[in-house]
């Protein structure tokens, strides 16, 4: 019973928004805990930035998800009132004659409302943010498959090749680039000679 309150007492842990400066660091430890937990190694830098670009990779994928929202409600709110109000007018004038000056101020909105939706130009922004989104959303879907299955199995060759591919995407991404586009780092050849060693000790 007592084991049965204190669990109903544990409050879920509140995440910063995901605007804060906090946000990285305060998932980073969050995913760290949850290596430790599955086993996964938790020491050393190589963790460290390893968690801390899957974690930012995973909050700009959310960030842009919601720019794409915005962008597209933004381009039905102004395009859809633009075209129904051009199609009222031009009803409306060819109706009487003596409705022209109110389908002349309907057509002045409508053209006010296109020029707004061609100022603010929300469909090809909304494409963009969905594209980087899908960018941000591949990449932390690769790094959460590879920490979950291939972290422990790292050695001093694979790890640093694999954590800079990744460190690649993500520059590409940000520079508005394909990250399809760039050149994949090539993992290293086994030297033979026994000098790749594992990148983490079995944790004993």
């Amino acid at each position: 019973m007592a084991n049965g309150e204190a669990a109903q007492s544990v409050q879920p842990l509140r995440q910063p928004h995901l605007r804060s400066r906090s946000y990285v660091p305060v998932r980073t430890d969050q995913v760290i805990r949850e290596n430790h937990r599955l086993g996964l190694p938790v020491d050393g830098g190589f963790v460290r930035g390893f968690v801390e670009l899957e974690v930012e990779a995973d909050r700009q994928a959310q960030i842009w998800a919601r720019r794409a929202g915005l962008y597209s409600s933004l381009y039905v709110l102004l395009g859809l009132p633009a075209a129904v109000l051009a199609a009222i007018a031009g009803a409306t004038t060819l109706a009487s004659t003596t409705g022209r000056v109110v389908a002349g101020i309907i057509a002045l909105t409508a053209s006010a409302l296109s020029a707004a939706v061609t100022f603010l130009d929300s469909a090809k922004k909304r494409d963009q943010a969905q594209q980087t989104r899908t960018g941000w959303d591949a990449l932390y879907n690769d790094m959460h498959v590879c920490r979950l299955t291939e972290l422990g199995d790292f050695t001093t060759d694979t790890g640093p090749v694999k954590l800079n591919g990744f460190y690649s995407r993500a520059s590409a991404i940000r520079a508005g680039r394909n990250p399809d586009d760039e050149p994949r780092a090539v993992k290293s050849a086994a030297r033979g000679d026994g000098s790749a060693k594992p990148l983490f000790p079995p944790r004993t």
